[in-house]
């Protein structure tokens, strides 16, 4: 005979569920865990990745600097006339560029050019010179006591050049006065004279060569 007890729907009564089996998403506690490794990966990762990104700053400031200075030895040898680059002319962290050209075209026969000013070394009336160009905000002419060039000379000032403000003069040949460097580095770490993000632009006098190089420690 066929048994007639009725089973109880259990599939269909409303909140069961199968036991070892658990609805879609997390918990609260689930989530606050995840949030919390997550919040401790990111307080570790970021200040490695800032760090980074200030030191590729940097470093592109050096070469803007870099290039800068091979763009006024270009003038000289095109224009055949001194072009000196000053440095913190105004006390403000920027450089100048004056072309010594004697005024106007510096050929003589223009009205403008007077021979006797003609690579002397003063701005005088006629010659052009740049408005003051400033480095990159946080950034700053300065060097660490210790650092070295790639040459193996120990950094003794952030600014190698003679004069006053420092000067670096490019001849009509291409050619330099002197050997020397221009450092640059981030302003934090020259506060708390911290290595390893600071540049160094040397120049070489025979040639004129310009190259930006991380300062050696």
């Amino acid at each position: 005979m066929r048994d007639k007890t009725v089973t109880p729907d259990l599939v269909g009564r409303r909140g069961w569920r199968p036991v070892g089996l658990r609805e879609e998403g997390f918990t609260l506690v689930e989530l606050m865990a995840a949030v919390a490794v997550f919040g401790i990966l990111i307080s570790i990762a970021v200040p490695g990745v800032l760090r980074s990104m200030d030191t590729m700053e940097c470093k592109q400031n050096a070469e803007s600097l870099g290039g800068r200075l091979r763009l006024a030895r270009a003038q000289a040898l095109s224009s055949f006339s001194d072009v000196v680059v000053y440095f913190n002319r105004d006390g403000l962290g920027t450089y100048t560029v004056h072309l010594d050209n004697g005024g106007g075209t510096g050929i003589p026969g223009d009205a403008d050019f007077d021979p006797a000013s003609k690579n002397n070394g003063v701005v005088d009336e006629g010659e052009t010179i740049s408005p003051p160009i400033a480095l990159p905000e946080r950034t700053v002419f300065g060097y660490v006591p210790g650092a070295m060039t790639s040459g193996g000379a120990y950094l003794d000032k952030a600014i190698s050049f003679d004069g006053t403000p420092p000067r670096l003069t490019f001849r009509a040949d291409g050619t330099c006065e002197d050997d020397g460097w221009v450092c640059v580095m981030p302003l934090e770490d020259f506060l708390e004279q911290d290595p390893g993000r600071d540049y160094v632009v040397e120049v070489t006098s025979t040639t004129g060569e310009v190259r930006t190089l991380r300062a050696v420690h």
